[in-house]
């Protein structure tokens, strides 16, 4: 388990230094669908 979250870490980190934008960009497409899915469990909910 150490290992793989190792490794996982070094390849985020690697990553995140190739390109900062694409993080960006993932992260605003990310933050983008929890709002959607929130407003979906909402809508759901009050019905």
């Amino acid at each position: 388990m150490k290992n793989g979250t190792l490794k996982t870490a070094k390849a985020t980190s690697i990553h995140l230094k190739k390109g900062k934008k694409i993080t960006s960009l993932i992260a605003v497409n990310n933050t983008m669908n929890f709002n959607s899915t929130s407003k979906m469990a909402k809508a759901i909910f009050s019905t």
